[in-house]
């Protein structure tokens, strides 16, 4: 078995693999050195993830970590990195008030724009089924959904900051907004996904769609970055029943009743299904930063720190043992999400100084990467 690292972790395999470009977890990356400060590496991130982009407006899984060239074969284009876009790209502004660069990735914007508002008119108000290594089904995937929405809004105060009319790209993004509100919550939790079914009346038939039911812990993420409320019924249900339901070890694992990433024959370092997954965890920690509970956010960063590997963060640990899973780590989605967390963290009165060391080893990581990958010249176009 050999383990080849990637930007986005480790690719297990039992011939040798190329090295690749993740473009969720880079897109992280990117939203977590902007944050602390590193302003050009993110930028290279963003002016390559332009450089990439599909014609359609959409981008593909992963990248080829040499030349730039999109890994055609692997799955289909993952939607969600569409609004990560617009979203890393708008935080982008509000941190550095560069308006060049909002010109220089706006056509790239109109692009992601155009697919999405079509989208949305031709699938009843929602995003397109997608299939990523993410959501792991073909479906109507709530993260996907909501990112895209956030996508949207961002995209909107894109268009303000430039003196654009954004009237149709709200109207859109309410659109979405109240299709997620209608089919995914289930009167508990939001779902992870929902299915159309056909429900026949005295009036002929007409398509609906069905939550299937099951609570997904990535569900906390939009919540955390502004989709609704974090103090809404919904939002402190959904989170109450994901921590009752979820949390093993210390952490929350994906998604019941087993997930099996880490336990089958592809990987198989764990000693039972449904690990805790630190990403998941940080997601978590920043909701609970916008509830203002800094007591419980101290408490995952700190169970992060403890599961760290002299300083690196796995992609998830074991549900009994605890030690982190080696088939994953280090993992770039996991140190992004740790950093986020820890600069919008209002220390307590409790000693912080590891995770303070930790989040500084980290940074200078995230920045030195990127900056090397992102800024070679010569990316070809996808």
């Amino acid at each position: 078995m050999i383990r080849t690292q990637s930007l986005g972790g480790f690719v297990a395999s039992p011939e040798p693999v190329y090295f690749y470009t993740w473009v969720r977890d880079s897109s992280f990356a990117a939203m977590a050195l902007q944050a602390a400060g590193y302003y050009g590496p993110a930028m290279k991130y963003w002016l390559w993830m332009c450089s990439a982009q599909n014609p359609s407006g959409t981008w593909y899984t992963r990248y080829d970590f040499w030349s730039g060239e999109p890994d055609t074969s692997f799955g289909i284009p993952e939607y969600d990195s569409v609004g990560l876009f617009q979203i890393g790209v708008w935080q982008f502004y509000e941190y550095t008030h560069n308006k060049s660069f909002l010109l220089a990735v706006l056509p790239c914007i109109n692009k992601s724009l155009s697919w999405e508002l079509r989208s949305i008119e031709d699938n009843d108000g929602l995003i397109p089924k997608d299939l990523s290594i993410w959501e792991s089904n073909y479906a109507y995937n709530f993260w996907t959904q909501a990112i895209d929405d956030l996508g949207l809004y961002a995209s909107a105060q894109i268009y303000r900051a430039l003196g654009l009319n954004n009237t149709e790209i709200l109207r859109a993004a309410d659109e979405l907004n109240a299709t997620i509100q209608r089919y995914f919550y289930t009167g508990k939790f939001y779902s992870q996904a929902i299915t159309s079914t056909v429900v026949y009346t005295s009036n002929g038939s007409q398509v609906t769609y069905v939550p299937n039911g099951i609570p997904d812990s990535s569900a906390i993420l939009p919540i955390a970055m502004g989709l609704m409320n974090p103090r809404s019924t919904e939002a402190l249900s959904t989170v109450e029943t994901i921590t009752h339901v979820l949390t093993v070890n210390g952490g929350l694992a994906r998604f019941p009743p087993g997930d099996d990433y880490h336990y089958d024959s592809s990987l198989y370092d764990s000693t039972a299904p449904d690990p805790p997954w630190l990403i998941t965890t940080l997601f978590l920690a920043m909701y609970y930063e916008d509830l203002g509970n800094y007591t419980g956010v101290h408490n995952i960063l700190a169970w992060c720190v403890e599961h760290s590997q002299h300083g690196l963060l796995p992609e998830a640990i074991d549900p009994r043992l605890g030690y982190p899973l080696q088939t994953t780590s280090p993992l770039t989605w996991s140190a992004a999400m740790y950093v986020i967390t820890a600069v919008n963290y209002i220390p307590s009165q409790k000693p912080v100084v590891i995770i303070l060391i930790l989040t500084m080893i980290i940074i200078i990581l995230l920045a030195m990467v990127m900056s090397i990958v992102y800024g070679r010249k010569g990316s070809k176009r996808a």
